[in-house]
């Protein structure tokens, strides 16, 4: 089973990613979440993105909290999505939204404390 998304393509600066991603269909997390109509746990969501851009952008630091945490639409199994992430080093913030054409599944900023 699987635990993250496929990366079927990518589009990387210094400190700004999109990812075109596949949303498998035996992803670890759609077990018990929800029987007969699984969708990507907003919490993986968050994960995923952290991950990817500590990953691909290099992001450091601390889990310090988030803010303008939303989720639109849910996320299926085999859905082709967009992630895109910024990264802000100076103001450790992360920057993030996963969307398709027409759809919006989830955004937000992700706050990391940076070592002294």
């Amino acid at each position: 089973m699987s635990t993250e998304p496929i990366v079927s393509g990518q589009r990387i600066d210094a400190s700004n990613a999109e990812l075109h991603l596949t949303i498998p269909r035996d992803l670890v997390y759609f077990t018990g979440h929800f029987p007969g109509a699984p969708i990507v746990p907003g919490v993986v969501q968050i994960q995923w993105a952290i991950e990817l851009a500590r990953r691909y952008l290099g992001a450091s630091g601390t889990f310090a909290g988030m803010d303008a945490l939303k989720f639109q639409q849910v996320m299926r199994p085999g859905a082709r999505v967009t992630l895109t992430l910024r990264w802000a080093l100076s103001d450790g913030k992360l920057h993030f939204a996963y969307q398709s054409d027409g759809a919006r599944y989830g955004s937000g900023r992700v706050r990391f404390r940076q070592a002294p």
